[in-house]
């Protein structure tokens, strides 16, 4: 009868014993916050720990007590920004306004609302994801007197669009919640302060590139221009504007659906810029839409 050793494994093993150890002592730090009947748990790695990037946050929402959402950020790498505030008038609790930080150049800070069904807050409740937007954190106010808060982002399909990230501008984005969805705010009449403020000041940055720098293309800053206009009502007179000021250049237009959201499968089509602007335009819904 033969006899065969088992030292050989022993090695492997040890091995696998100790990343087995290592994974389980990942110091996870947790944080709670209360609001009333609301608390939130955040659970996540801290930010010099070797596995921030690969630890993802766990959030747990409760009400008195009871959890009532528990959602893990498996595209977030930082401790996510939590919020406690009144958005939707549709309940008599207030929503958990969650931002994580998923990395990346220009990008992207995704945003959750955890709201309460209406009547039945010791149900479960709703995540609402509002989606990725460029840049850091923004904290839910109630911009418009209210007593409900919103978000102020902005509509990053403008981004690169027509000229580079900095030579772009991106219009206002009020996003918040009513009746457990999302709600797109920006049209309303309390914001056309704001937008007319936004449209003012890139009307400004347009007209002193071109006296400064002639020689650049601001149509990348035109696009968004002509969009907060057209949310204003303004439309004709910023298409005129952008006629007299932009730059002809040549725009590929795909004219079928892209599959994959990313390559046309037919061969684009060279268009004006003012043309292709406009089919954007229309396409995203700032003009030829009826509220």
């Amino acid at each position: 009868m033969r006899h065969f050793s088992l030292l050989f494994l022993l090695p492997p093993l040890l091995h696998l014993a100790a990343a087995t150890s290592a994974a389980a002592t990942v110091a996870l730090k947790t944080e709670t916050i209360n609001h009333g009947p609301v608390s939130v748990r955040v659970r996540y790695a801290p930010a010099e720990s070797e596995d921030a990037y690969d630890t993802p946050p766990r959030v747990t929402v409760l009400y008195r007590g009871r959890r009532v959402a528990s959602l893990v950020l498996e595209e977030v790498v930082r401790k996510p920004s939590v919020f406690i505030t009144q958005m939707d008038p549709a309940n008599t609790t207030p929503e958990v306004v969650i931002a994580g930080y998923t990395g990346g150049a220009h990008c992207c800070t995704v945003f959750r609302v955890v709201t309460a069904p209406p009547g039945r807050e010791e149900r479960r409740w709703k995540v609402v994801s509002l989606g990725g937007f460029d840049g850091g954190p923004e904290k839910p106010e109630d911009m418009d007197g209210d007593g409900l808060s919103e978000l102020r982002l902005q509509d990053d399909r403008f981004l690169y669009r027509y000229d580079c990230y900095a030579c772009s501008y991106a219009p206002p984005l009020i996003l918040s919640v009513r009746d457990g969805r999302e709600v797109n705010l920006t049209r309303r009449r309390a914001f056309r302060p704001l937008l007319r403020a936004e449209a003012e000041r890139v009307r400004r940055d347009i007209l002193t590139m071109q006296k400064e720098n002639p020689k650049e293309s601001p149509n990348g800053l035109l696009a968004g221009y002509v969009a907060v206009e057209a949310l204003l009502g303004n439309g004709p007179a910023a298409w005129r504007f952008m006629l007299r000021h932009h730059k002809p250049q040549p725009q590929d237009y795909c004219p079928m659906p892209k599959p994959d959201g990313i390559e046309c499968p037919v061969r684009p089509l060279e268009i004006s810029f003012p043309l292709e602007l406009s089919i954007f335009l229309r396409e995203t819904g700032y003009v030829g839409r009826r509220d």
